[in-house]
C-alpha cells in the first residue's frame, strides 16, 4: 500500500494531523475491526500517532478505557465497604473488572480508605493481618510447619504468608538489636 503525502511541521518529524486519505484507510480499517498496532503498520506510522488521530476523529471503537476519577474512586470505595464484589462493581460502573481490581489495590496500598474506615480487602484474598495471625504465623513457623499448611489455616496463598513471616522475622530482629 503506497503511504499518502503528509504535511509535517517544521524540524519535526511528527506529522500535523492525518491526511483525508489516511482517515479514509484509518475509517476503512476499524470498520473491518483492525488494531491500532495493525492500523500503524499500514500506514507506517508510530501506533501512538494513530491513536492520537483516532481520539481527535472520535472513532466509537477505539475510545480510550475509562480512566479512574474522584468520582469513580470514590463510588469504588463506597461499594467495596457495602460488601459488592469487584465484578459487581465493575459491571454498576460500566468498567473493565481489571481496571477496576487494579485500581481499588491501588488504593488500598495508599492506605484510602471509605469514610467507615473499612479498607478495602482484594476479595480473592479476603484477608487482613490482625495481632492474631501474626501471633498463628509466628508460632506455627517456630514448630516448623510450612507456608502452604499456615496459608491453609489462615484462608490466604503461601506468598501472603511467607511475605508476613519475612516481615515479622525483621521486626523481631529490629527490636533484639536496637
Amino acid at each position: 500500500m503506497e503511504q499518502p503525502e503528509r504535511i509535517r511541521r517544521p524540524h519535526s518529524q511528527r506529522p500535523m494531523s492525518a491526511s483525508p486519505e489516511e482517515i479514509a484507510i484509518i475509517r476503512a480499517m476499524v470498520a473491518d475491526g483492525a488494531t491500532l498496532k495493525a492500523i500503524a503498520e499500514a500506514l507506517g506510522i508510530n501506533k501512538q500517532t494513530v491513536r492520537r488521530w483516532v481520539d481527535a476523529a472520535g472513532f466509537p471503537a477505539y475510545k480510550r478505557a475509562h480512566r479512574h476519577t474522584p468520582d469513580t474512586d470514590r463510588a469504588m470505595l463506597k461499594a467495596a465497604s457495602e460488601g459488592r464484589s469487584t465484578r459487581e462493581i465493575a459491571e454498576h460502573l460500566e468498567m473493565k473488572f481489571e481496571t477496576v481490581r487494579t485500581r481499588l489495590l491501588i488504593l488500598a496500598g495508599q492506605g484510602i480508605t471509605h469514610e467507615n474506615g473499612r479498607e478495602y480487602v482484594d476479595p480473592r484474598r479476603r484477608f487482613t493481618h490482625t495481632e492474631e495471625t501474626d501471633r498463628i504465623i509466628r508460632e506455627w513457623t517456630r514448630k516448623g510447619r510450612t507456608a502452604a499448611a499456615i496459608a491453609r489455616a489462615l484462608g490466604t496463598n503461601r506468598s501472603v504468608v511467607i511475605t508476613r513471616a519475612h516481615a515479622l522475622l525483621q521486626d523481631e530482629t529490629a527490636e533484639r538489636d536496637g
